[in-house]
């Protein structure tokens, strides 16, 4: 009984396990994509500014109502 428990313990704790290649590629796959959030947030930043003098100079003070 106690060598059934250990053995089903054994399966469930190795089964779950990710490989360190497939964790890694995951990793950098994240990392790419915060990457690439971090930089459109940062254009939409500037697109923003960029908008707001526009409107500055054209006068108008208009907002976008989603």
């Amino acid at each position: 009984m106690k060598t059934t428990f250990l053995i089903t313990t054994s399966l469930l704790i190795l089964s779950s396990c990710v490989s360190t290649k497939k964790f890694k590629a995951l990793e950098a796959k994240y990392n790419t994509c915060e990457e690439s959030l971090s930089a459109s947030n940062k254009k939409i930043q500037l697109c923003e500014v960029e908008k707001e003098k526009l409107q500055i100079k054209l006068g108008t003070n208009y907002t976008i109502i989603n």
